[in-house]
């Protein structure tokens, strides 16, 4: 049998403080007088903590309707694992792809802290993929056009003379 080993915490002398966490950290520097630049990268910061949010949202309704899929087949099918998961019904099937479809127009409507993520956004406006998130072309390509003009007018670098064209 393993034996489990107990630490006591470390002690901490009264003249240090505890340390800060990273958000209070980077809301303090905000506070400062800064550059454009920082500036701009702060809103950049707080655009990108909104996708990555609306980005794990997403991945976890796939993975949810993903593995509904997997226990239906294995209950279907008669396999044991199939067995360790409470019966699923078909009509489950509908409530799940209408969560993640929220999410896919949630996601869409976060406005985008890089070209890239507008790329991202241009490419389901193309192919058809956004769809089912229940948004017309008109207003995602709206959305689109907010995050392009939003990018141009915060640069993630200050641009030099030498770089200007």
């Amino acid at each position: 049998m393993a034996t489990i080993i107990k630490f006591a915490p470390r002690p901490r002398s009264n003249d240090t403080p505890p340390e800060p966490n990273v958000r209070r950290i980077f809301l303090r520097r905000e506070k400062r007088a800064q550059t454009a630049t920082a500036q701009n990268q702060n809103l950049r910061a707080r655009r990108f903590d909104a996708w990555v949010d609306a980005d794990r949202q997403l991945a976890y309704w796939d993975a949810r309707l993903e593995l509904w899929s997997a226990i239906r087949c294995a209950q279907m099918r008669d396999v044991p694992e199939g067995d360790l998961h409470p019966e699923v019904h078909y009509s489950e099937r509908h409530a799940l792809q209408q969560r993640r479809d929220e999410a896919l127009a949630r996601k869409l409507l976060t406005p985008a802290h890089s070209t890239a993520a507008v790329e991202w956004k241009r490419r389901l406006l193309g192919n058809g993929k956004f769809k089912p998130s229940g948004l017309s072309a008109q207003r995602l390509q709206y959305a689109i056009d907010q995050d392009q003009e939003f990018l141009a007018s915060h640069p993630a670098r200050k641009v030099s003379r030498g770089d200007a064209k």
